[in-house]
């Protein structure tokens, strides 16, 4: 929904595939447009306020005309502008510069005069200096590493380290002499690894210079696997790790709310642990904790970009979540929900993941959920909440989804380090075995452990076998 300039009326959009304009003056409903060929997540304003921009469930952006709402143009594929190759779009008339993000974006005036991509001659580009690793190429033994540098410049708004193209989630620490440090551990693929800092500045993006990390494993020889005592296990394994080299995890724990009952720290040390154990089964692994709506939507933007070509996708999630009105939710850190209805607004859908993996091209997607594990609100009754998730609509036969619990129940938080279903998780999850008989013994172990009381549950069907 937007407010027009002269603030006298509010445009809405619908699923129907509609555009509604209502007069506040009076409330009634003066106009509908039809047959809109999106449905519409977002509008905003031009500064002239003769056109306006709309955003789409399908990531395009359109302009359209303020009056008439007739489609002007459609971009598509844009990118982020956080993108370090990003070259901002002009609107139709010239005057202004688009900068895309996931499912939103922003306009600043154009300069006619100037290219598309600017660079503000009086703000010089970021300087990146490396302390680890300090030459150009490594060779390591050992898979963990700690990469240090520092971003020194002026008007850097967004600055981040990448590792194989994909960018990585770290917390860092203000050095002496350096404002804006990288100090993060990473954890390393077998053979080359590509390391750089990427970021914006003023309006414009900048790259580091590569570093180039060679792991070598103890005993290894580079191009060759390790032996071990099981030969038939190792060929299917290293067979299915062939099929299946590309491995891309997105893992969120949220266990501290702002504004609502608080999980202990288990989400966050489920999270951590199943990433952990996904690196070691050779998952590219991006993980966040106790993170805003912002910051899950940043996330799966980005996790997004790098999973489209990947062989098998995993999303892994811990912490609060709900159902209302059909609809199931993750709950970021920050939500502040009045009444369950608020959920849309203030959350995640899980449709939007599922949705987003319809159009990856992988051969199998993964999803888990240790969520619903009690009330979020004290303030709530149960009135619009459905205790639990609900199963979820048709999937496509690449995905599955694994629940912690039966449809309509309550997850156990546990009383260790981990969450009840985390725990069995994490005790059968191990390389070589096959996801099916893997979540046999996951749902027989959780049984087991709560008496009948928690009873994992799934839904949609793999055609391809898949093996960790």
């Amino acid at each position: 929904m937007c407010f027009t300039p002269d603030d006298k009326q509010l445009l809405s959009a619908s699923d129907d595939k509609t555009i509604k304009v209502w007069d506040l003056l009076t409330g009634k409903l003066v106009q509908t447009v039809q047959n809109v060929p999106f449905s519409i997540i977002g509008f905003k304003f031009l500064p002239n306020s003769e056109r306006i921009f709309s955003i789409t469930t399908a990531n395009t952006l359109e302009v359209r005309d303020a009056k008439t709402f007739a489609i002007l143009k459609t971009y598509e594929n844009l990118g982020f502008y956080t993108d370090p190759d990003f070259k901002a779009p002009l609107t139709p008339d010239g005057k202004y510069e688009i900068y895309p993000y996931y499912r939103s974006f922003f306009v600043r005036e154009a300069n006619p005069s100037a290219p598309v991509t600017r660079v503000n001659p009086t703000v010089a580009a970021p300087t990146v200096s490396w302390e680890l690793p300090a030459a150009e190429r490594l060779t390591v033994s050992l898979n963990n590493y700690t990469v240090k540098a520092c971003v020194q410049g002026t008007d850097i708004s967004q600055y981040q380290l990448y590792l194989n193209g994909v960018p990585l989630n770290g917390r860092t620490i203000k050095t002496v002499g350096c404002s804006m440090p990288i100090d993060q551990s990473i954890t390393l693929q077998s053979g080359e690894n590509d390391l750089y800092i990427a970021g914006t500045y003023g309006g414009n993006s900048f790259t580091s210079e590569h570093r180039y990390i060679n792991y070598q494993p103890p005993g290894a020889t580079p191009g060759t696997t390790t032996a071990t005592s099981s030969t038939a296990n190792t060929s299917r394994t290293q067979s299915n790790l062939d099929e299946f080299s590309n491995r891309q995890a997105l893992v969120i724990g949220n266990s501290t709310y702002q504004y609502g009952n608080s999980l202990d720290n288990r989400p966050i040390n489920d999270a951590r642990d199943v990433a952990a154990r996904l690196e070691k089964l050779g998952f590219r692994v991006t993980t966040i904790t106790d993170a805003t709506k912002t910051q899950i939507e940043r996330a799966i933007g980005q996790f997004s970009r790098v999973a489209q070509n990947a062989d098998v996708t995993l999303f892994f999630y811990a912490g609060h979540g709900l159902e209302s009105e059909g609809v199931n939710y993750l709950i970021p850190t920050d939500a502040q929900l009045e009444e369950p209805e608020e959920a849309r607004l203030q959350t995640i859908p899980l449709d939007l993941i599922l949705s987003e993996m319809k159009r990856y091209k992988t051969k199998v997607n993964l999803v888990y959920l240790d969520a619903c594990r009690n009330k979020l609100f004290r303030s709530w009754n149960r009135d619009g909440i459905g205790r639990g998730f609900k199963t979820v609509g048709q999937l496509s036969q690449s995905t599955k989804v694994y629940y912690a619990t039966q449809p309509g129940d309550v997850a156990q938080n546990g009383t260790g380090r981990n969450g009840v279903f985390t725990t069995s998780l994490l005790k059968y999850l191990q390389r070589g075995v096959e996801i099916e008989d893997l979540m046999r013994d996951v749902t027989k172990d959780v049984i087991t452990n709560t008496r009948n009381s928690q009873q994992p549950w799934s839904a949609g069907t793999l055609l391809t076998r898949f093996t960790f």
